[in-house]
């Protein structure tokens, strides 16, 4: 605290005085003794700082273009240009997800294309041509509060997305949408004549989209949720032309990943599933394993490595359940035997070859 002299208005100094501390002037001769403490406090107006960028307001009116959100995936994106820099430099261009519940984050960096944030900061370029002809995916982790909700809205909208089972990762779509069916046979690179499985979260579910009246619930509570895909004649409420064209079966899952069980009880209908490779390879269980399927994807959720051992990646075992009282195998995965034993224990039989 500063005090000055009433006197002259020269700065006041603190000395010692005969019985007390005291104030005096070096040009005059003022003196005033301190008998009590003495306090002032003055609080500052503080300058009101503007938003760099203008605030909210200032994207209420910006066009939108095709850009890939890294954190949510959403396809479209605001766009807005400042000049940042000197008038000989390009101006910079600022991105916003279009998904208004995002979070605003800070810069992207797009030449060593690595993506954090819900707005981004990039120089002007060909950007625009980028995000049209290779959509920049960056993986969403399972664990991530958001991935459940953004996994459905992917869904409903008709896209292709990866995500983690409890044998191998895989391609996910609404079976309900031809589109979203066919483009998943293209990615794959499948023959659209070879059937692929749907996955369900309930056995409800499974009743629902398969005939499955001659199973007991017993042996589905036995089997399910686990690493089989069960055959069974095709519902038809399942009315997709586009999934298993003239194929009478359908093969159904219920997987143990909780991930995949809670985005199909969030999205209501049956996902469309195959293993997340193109046709021929190996199925993979780490999602950086089918990396160069990733920008014809919606999204890519990575549940981390999957399984102890190479063995998982045999993937789901495939019996066939069609007709009442017998069982074949189309595909030996992963527990065959487990499963084996667990239909026969139902007093179903290994079919004779000309029943199937």
């Amino acid at each position: 605290m500063l005090m000055f002299c009433p006197t002259c208005g020269n700065l006041l100094l603190v000395e010692e005085g005969t019985d007390a501390l005291r104030f005096s002037c070096n040009t005059c001769p003022y003196i005033c003794k301190i008998r009590q403490r003495i306090s002032s406090r003055i609080y500052p107006k503080l300058k009101e700082v503007d938003h760099v960028m203008g605030g909210a307001a200032a994207w209420e009116n910006v066009d939108s273009t095709d850009a890939v959100c890294p954190s949510c995936s959403n396809n479209r994106a605001y766009f807005m240009q400042m000049q940042t820099r000197s008038a000989d430099e390009p101006m910079t261009t600022f991105y916003k997800c279009c998904n208004q519940t995002e979070r605003i984050g800070s810069v992207m960096n797009v030449m060593n294309r690595k993506y954090d944030l819900r707005t981004t900061v990039v120089r002007t370029s060909n950007l625009l041509n980028t995000a049209k002809d290779k959509p920049l995916i960056r993986p969403i982790s399972v664990r991530s509060k958001r991935a459940i909700k953004i996994a459905v809205n992917k869904l409903k909208n008709g896209d292709v997305i990866a995500i983690p089972t409890d044998t191998v990762y895989g391609l996910a779509c609404s079976a309900m949408n031809a589109t979203a069916v066919h483009q998943m046979y293209e990615i794959k690179g499948r023959n659209e004549l070879k059937p692929v499985a749907i996955c369900v979260a309930e056995i409800d579910d499974l009743r629902r989209w398969g005939e499955t009246a001659h199973l007991s619930d017993n042996l589905l509570n036995e089997l399910l949720p686990g690493a089989v895909t069960i055959v069974v004649k095709r519902s038809p409420t399942l009315a997709n032309p586009m999934l298993n064209p003239e194929v009478a079966n359908i093969g159904i899952r219920i997987t143990k990943h909780p991930f995949i069980q809670e985005v199909c009880r969030q999205f209501g209908l049956p996902i469309a599933l195959t293993s997340a490779n193109k046709s021929a390879s190996r199925s993979t269980l780490q999602v950086h394993e089918f990396e160069d399927l990733w920008p014809q994807l919606g999204a890519v959720f990575d549940g981390g490595h999957l399984g102890l051992s190479e063995k998982q990646r045999a993937a789901s075992t495939v019996i066939d359940l069609s007709t009442p009282e017998y069982y074949k195998i189309i595909r030996y995965g992963v527990s065959v035997e487990t499963i084996i034993k667990t239909v026969e224990k139902y007093n179903i039989r290994l079919a004779p070859q000309s029943d199937f």
